[in-house]
């Protein structure tokens, strides 16, 4: 197995969170994200209120894709915002847990 660098033109430079999955969600979604070097991380939900509920990862995290779950068997149903920091960048995605 050999690669050169026509194999890392599609990857991204800044790190991405993927559209959770799926969503609506009944009691876990997956959280995916990619990160293009080591770094540390920090993934929490938050409900509408603003106030963090949980806290996913809170440490340094791996280069490439990342796969995270969050059990939300003991909340209530409703809108709730993931928001993942690397450094710098900062992304947001909404999900949905109905029961």
């Amino acid at each position: 197995f050999t690669t050169d660098d026509a194999d890392f033109v599609n990857l991204p430079t800044s790190p991405v969170l993927y559209p959770p999955s799926p969503n609506p969600f009944n009691s876990s979604v997956k959280l995916s994200m990619y990160l293009p070097q080591a770094d540390h991380v920090t993934l929490s939900v938050f409900d509408t209120n603003g106030r963090e509920v949980s806290r996913l990862v809170d440490e340094v995290v791996g280069a490439g894709n990342q796969m995270f779950v969050w059990a939300a068997g003991g909340f209530p149903a409703g809108v709730y915002v993931v928001r993942m920091d690397v450094g710098n960048a900062s992304e947001m995605r909404k999900v949905v847990l109905v029961r």
